[in-house]
């Protein structure tokens, strides 16, 4: 039974994954101080994702990423989607902060956690500040 709840959430997380791009949600460093550039951002938000992924047992052959490797392209390319470069060229320090540490403390067996990184702490309007 634990292992069909697993790979259910497994599923919703994949699914979640790939709304993040049309949500445009986005990652912050978790240290406060000067804001990263989007790139920056984009890297960092990815490292924190696919740790998320890594310490959940995500990333494996027949799991959501066949590799950290694997993660890191797909997750950096939904980023750079979510957060267009023309579109988020100043990054919110607060924002991102908040949502480096959302991706951080989520837990693996709650996908209300992803629900609120994609659709709360990491979206462009939270991440991408004003020009």
């Amino acid at each position: 039974m634990m292992a069909g709840m697993r790979k259910s959430l497994f599923m919703t997380l994949r699914v979640l994954g790939g709304l993040l791009a049309l949500s445009a949600g986005g990652v912050a460093p978790g240290c406060g101080g000067s804001a990263p550039t989007q790139p920056q951002a984009r890297d960092q938000a990815t490292t924190y994702s696919c740790d998320y992924y890594q310490r959940c047992g995500m990333i494996a052959a027949g799991q959501t990423y066949t590799s950290r490797d694997d993660c890191e392209t797909k997750i950096r390319s939904t980023f750079q989607t979510a957060w267009p470069p023309e579109e988020c060229s100043k990054i919110s320090a607060m924002g991102f902060d908040n949502c480096l540490t959302a991706i951080r403390i989520a837990d693996c067996n709650n996908p209300a956690d992803v629900v609120n990184v994609l659709f709360n702490k990491c979206t462009k309007m939270s991440v991408c500040g004003t020009p």
